[in-house]
């Protein structure tokens, strides 16, 4: 095993090794080192125990997402469940010039760039990202333009290889007319949800195969932003017709309560002890581009509805060409103790929630735009954030 080192930044790419990097299905990709998980444990004890540990809020790795001669939007952010590996979905900007191009970075906790992907086509609107239950596979979306279907796909991060499927809708006459915003699995690993402009859909899938799916539960809203389960898997936050989040029984599609707020939610993120759910609410409009929107970030009870949090939050100004694209879908996300909340919608910070005290512990300040996406690590160690400018940060958390 190599001896791990400090973070260091990864510097921008330049155009010839970012073509060097991006791989598609029909390429081999890099292997995943059998002691990259070990590695990642390593390094964050290693930061953690060293002379002078980092402070909260210290920065510890940059990384720079592009296109070639193209900015990059961050479209989603996730830890992998089990292991240091770190994924981003990017889509260019303007996104009309590129309406099939995506890349997807992998990067391990060492801030060394894994891989960076060009994994599937689809539109920008299918930018929806999720880890699968094993560690090991990405579920995201892809597209069929001769036969026009959408599928549901779990693409092996070691291979580079679509290893199951599943079509969630046919028919589909072009590549913007099936938005999917939200993919989430379920903490039991039986089932993954997506909320789309139908609203929002669960299809069990057990193990994580999605060759064994069972039936699937619609929760039917209008258009959906958000889904989130709760940690037990037996009910399911989505918008609903009428109010922001409504509660669903995850078994059978009937409706549970509601939160009061008549607006929309654009992110949603359901605390690990399944108290508490934190949300953006807002009427925002996403065709207005050239200025910021008002936002409120909200936390309540789950069971009894009461208020927690009650912030102010902004919408950012949409780049040119993401008209219609909503932002900010992953700009909530919880310590795995549920102490800290972390929120963006706050221009180009990050803040930091202690709940129970209804206190602001921390700002993030290292970003240049407005950050657009949050991720906790599932050590509770770090904290990763993305801005509309493609910088992702890795920094010590609280």
């Amino acid at each position: 095993m190599d001896t791990p080192l400090a973070p260091q930044p990864v510097g921008r790419l330049s155009r010839r090794s970012l073509l060097r990097q991006v791989l598609t299905l029909t390429a081999q990709p890099p292997q995943v080192r059998a002691s990259a998980s070990q590695e990642s444990l390593l390094l964050s004890r290693h930061v953690m125990e060293a002379v002078s540990p980092p402070t909260p809020g210290t920065l510890l790795v940059r990384h720079q997402m592009s296109f070639v001669k193209k900015p990059a939007i961050p479209y989603g952010l996730e830890w992998a469940p089990d292991s240091g590996l770190l994924a981003a979905l990017a889509v260019p900007s303007p996104v009309r010039d590129l309406p099939r191009e995506r890349l997807l970075y992998l990067w391990e906790a060492s801030g060394a760039i894994h891989s960076v992907y060009q994994p599937f086509p689809g539109d920008a609107r299918w930018a929806a990202l999720a880890w699968g239950p094993d560690g090991q596979h990405l579920s995201s979306l892809e597209g069929s333009r001769q036969v026009k279907t959408v599928s549901l796909v779990m693409w092996n991060v070691a291979t580079g290889w679509i290893d199951e499927s599943l079509v969630i809708a046919g028919g589909v006459e072009n590549y913007t007319s099936f938005p999917v915003y939200a993919l989430a699995w379920s903490p039991d690993r039986k089932s993954i949800a997506m909320a789309a402009d139908g609203g929002t859909v669960a299809w069990e899938a057990m193990s994580g195969d999605l060759s064994s799916k069972g039936l699937s539960t619609s929760y039917p809203t209008d258009v959906s932003y958000i889904v989130a389960w709760s940690p037990d898997s037996k009910t399911i936050a989505s918008a609903g017709r009428t109010h922001a989040v409504q509660f669903w029984e995850a078994a059978t599609g009937q409706p549970l309560h509601y939160f009061p707020e008549q607006t929309k939610a654009l992110a949603a993120a359901w605390s690990p002890d399944g108290r508490v759910l934190a949300y953006l609410a807002g009427t925002v409009s996403l065709q207005t581009w050239n200025r910021p929107q008002s936002l409120t970030l909200v936390v309540r009870e789950v069971d009894s509805g009461r208020l927690l949090l009650s912030q102010p939050a902004v919408y950012p100004a949409v780049p040119p060409g993401l008209a219609g694209i909503p932002l900010l879908l992953r700009s909530l996300a919880w310590s795995p103790t549920s102490r800290w909340l972390a929120a963006a919608g706050q221009g180009a910070t990050v803040q930091v929630w202690e709940i129970a005290r209804r206190r602001l512990a921390l700002t993030y300040r290292g970003h240049r735009a407005p950050v657009l996406a949050v991720a906790w690590s599932p050590q509770g160690d770090w904290l990763a954030s993305a801005s509309s400018d493609g910088e992702v940060h890795v920094w010590k958390a609280p």
